[in-house]
């Protein structure tokens, strides 16, 4: 026994045996990672639910969170943004925010800021808030196909436009006659 290793077990220096043993200390090792990474998660994980929350207007915000407050551009349910079935948004490639399942055909602007961007078809408003927080406010899913049916824009590019000031009319129940979600990102 003088010559075997801290961890060597009896019966590794057989070669009979040896390349037995190397599976079953492999798969040893597999089973303690999933084991020590499940009891990590279990210490350390937390839910950060604040993601994707809108803020109202008795919420108080700081310069670390939002830097200004920001209303909701349209009335109805608000999702998670996981709940859109378009990975672009559900995903987060584009950025952090919510869905609201709109209840009315109104886009009003969430903060004070300037148009900066306005898609000719109507479906999508770019905002840049006073303190340079970007906002992209997309009414519906490949609504971009309409070209433009059922939107009305109610200002353009490079407007500036204040908290709550209407910026785009849409026909709610047209868009869900053509078959389209109308599921907004914001």
């Amino acid at each position: 026994m003088g010559g075997m290793g801290f961890f060597e077990l009896p019966g590794m220096i057989d070669p009979k045996t040896h390349s037995m043993n190397n599976v079953y200390i492999a798969l040893i090792g597999i089973v303690l990672s999933f084991i020590l990474g499940f009891i990590a998660t279990m210490l350390f994980w937390k839910d950060d639910t604040s993601k994707n929350q809108v803020v109202s207007n008795q919420d108080v915000t700081t310069k670390d969170t939002l830097q200004e407050l920001i209303e909701s551009p349209l009335e109805g349910k608000v999702l998670p943004l996981s709940e859109v079935k378009n990975e672009v948004f559900s995903k987060g490639y584009i950025g952090k925010g919510f869905a609201i399942e709109p209840t009315k055909g109104e886009v009003t602007s969430p903060v004070n800021g300037t148009i900066t961007t306005f898609f000719p078809t109507g479906h999508a408003i770019g905002i840049t808030s006073d303190s340079g927080i970007e906002i992209l406010i997309h009414v519906g899913m490949d609504t971009v196909n309409l070209e433009g049916k059922y939107f009305t824009p109610l200002v353009k590019k490079g407007d500036k436009v204040t908290i709550g000031q209407k910026l785009l009319n849409f026909d709610l129940e047209g868009i869900k006659g053509e078959g389209y979600s109308v599921i907004t990102p914001a």
